[in-house]
């Protein structure tokens, strides 16, 4: 590659950069595949960059995206958004957990509960056809926005054991492990990825579109 750029360079005015662009990936496995999540997935640009659904949004607990999958709302009044069973999915990324934990619910629901909530999300959408990519929850040390929250990193790693057992005992449900690329010696997230500990920067999501990379795309 170097020596092609040498080689046209003298074809090129010096004051000419050469283009910039990015690496091709490789072919998709599938077309139509969902990101369910919450802020997290509503800020990862390579959803959209590659024409997958984003229906990533802030502050959604895993209660919002039952109500998402199954009446095409995060609440349960009427919207006008189609059910994501209604879509023609192949691939449903599921993520969710982050806002449970901080108690964005008005409570602080267990790890069981958190787990059970995307145990049937996970089931449901099998049922209808699709392949579950069920994520782990990222780490987190605290939040920022909620900070009389039971510290979260522990409860973090249990839940994921719980989401880890499950996927491996269902049907059509694979485990997507990020947290073990992002996490730092104390069970937060290392530094270089997040932008405020809970949410990701464009490093981290970097890292998890490697992780996540081969599960989309042919080698």
């Amino acid at each position: 590659f170097s020596d092609l750029l040498s080689s046209s360079s003298s074809a090129l005015a010096s004051s000419t950069p050469p283009p910039l662009f990015a690496p091709p990936l490789p072919p998709l496995r599938v077309a139509n595949v969902v990101f369910l999540g919450d802020s997290i997935t509503a800020g990862w640009n390579f959803i959209e960059q590659y024409g997958f659904d984003n229906l990533g949004d802030g502050g959604k607990t895993t209660t919002h995206m039952i109500n998402r999958l199954l009446h095409g709302c995060w609440y349960r009044e009427a919207c006008g958004d189609a059910p994501i069973l209604n879509m023609s999915v192949e691939v449903l990324h599921l993520m969710g957990g982050t806002n449970d934990l901080a108690g964005n619910g008005d409570f602080y629901p267990s790890v069981q509960d958190i787990a059970l909530n995307l145990a049937n999300i996970s089931t449901i959408a099998t049922s209808h056809g699709m392949h579950v990519l069920l994520a782990s929850v990222l780490p987190a040390s605290d939040f920022y926005w909620q900070p009389e929250a039971p510290p979260p990193g522990a409860r973090i790693v249990q839940l994921n054991a719980l989401l880890a057992a499950f996927a491996n005992a269902a049907t059509n449900v694979t485990f997507v492990d990020y947290h073990t690329s992002l996490t730092n010696d104390v069970g937060g997230m290392t530094s270089a990825f997040t932008t405020d500990g809970v949410h990701v920067s464009a490093s981290g999501y970097g890292v998890m579109q490697s992780v996540l990379q081969p599960h989309l795309f042919y080698s």
